[in-house]
């Protein structure tokens, strides 16, 4: 594994609230079903009862038409690098995150530098092994022709310096991808960089704070490029909800390991 997506060894700052086994547990994905939006040229979703409890004892249904990159699912590097990982041959590291949550800014814009600039001074550093995750309201139009309007996305920059200098180990969105368009810079640099890409999060997104949450992806692991799964983010009840512990880090004169690079004037 490479040495910038190896598991971190402590909990990070501000991330200490949340213990996954009594944290409140949202579900983070849509339900897989025939009305799901599908990406153009992609298989749809369909399925059929293949035995009933009347008839043979047992319910069992058979998929007969599913993309491994339909609904909520993960993106694998394989996705876009040839010859680069499958899911058969990820870690669990990627298992249980730190959250980063960026909201978007206005439909179209990409998450630029001066962006992480901003977040990491109002919340601290992205911790290393985290799931940096663009929240755009999309979420809310999923099944709907407006989801596959143009949303917000990152910049491909942005997401090379968050796996080089954050050692971030995934990428998500509440669309079809944390792209704005069909060339998908941001998924292939995440992609290029050994870490997974999460597309089409949920409604529960919203309910995740910025920083100090964590989220959780699991999925079947065959030799695929990606495949469907369930993801949930584990946060605290909202009657005791309170700021993160302020990471002392952001009150230090010292620079973290890599500044953030100098986004030229566009």
């Amino acid at each position: 594994m490479p040495r910038s997506l190896r598991r971190p060894s402590a909990i990070p700052r501000g991330y200490d609230q949340v213990d996954p086994r009594t944290a409140t547990r949202v579900p983070l994905g849509h339900e897989l079903s025939g009305t799901n939006p599908v990406f153009d040229g992609d298989p749809p979703f369909a399925a059929r009862v293949f035995a009933t409890v009347p008839e043979a004892g047992y319910l069992v249904e058979q998929i007969t038409s599913l993309g491994t990159h339909l609904g909520t699912h993960i993106d694998a590097p394989a996705h876009f690098v040839p010859g680069g990982a499958r899911l058969s041959d990820l870690d669990e590291s990627w298992t249980l995150m730190p959250l980063a949550v960026f909201d978007a800014p206005e439909p179209g814009r990409s998450i630029m530098m001066d962006d992480v600039r901003t977040w990491e001074r109002r919340c601290g550093p992205i911790p290393p092994g985290a799931c940096v995750v663009l929240r755009t309201g999309h979420a809310q139009r999923f099944g709907s022709p407006e989801y596959s309007l143009q949303a917000a996305s990152f910049s491909a920059d942005v997401v090379s310096w968050l796996f080089r200098a954050r050692r971030v180990r995934g990428l998500g969105s509440d669309t079809f991808g944390p792209d704005t368009d069909s060339s998908f810079t941001a998924t292939q640099a995440a992609l290029k960089a050994g870490g997974v890409v999460l597309a089409n999060l949920g409604p529960g997104l919203n309910r995740m704070r910025t920083r100090g949450d964590w989220i959780s992806a699991n999925a079947p692991r065959p030799a695929f490029s990606g495949f469907p799964l369930g993801v949930t983010g584990f946060t605290i009840p909202t009657a005791v909800r309170r700021p993160p512990r302020a990471d002392p880090a952001t009150a230090s004169p010292r620079p973290p390991t890599e500044a953030p690079p100098h986004e030229p004037s566009r």
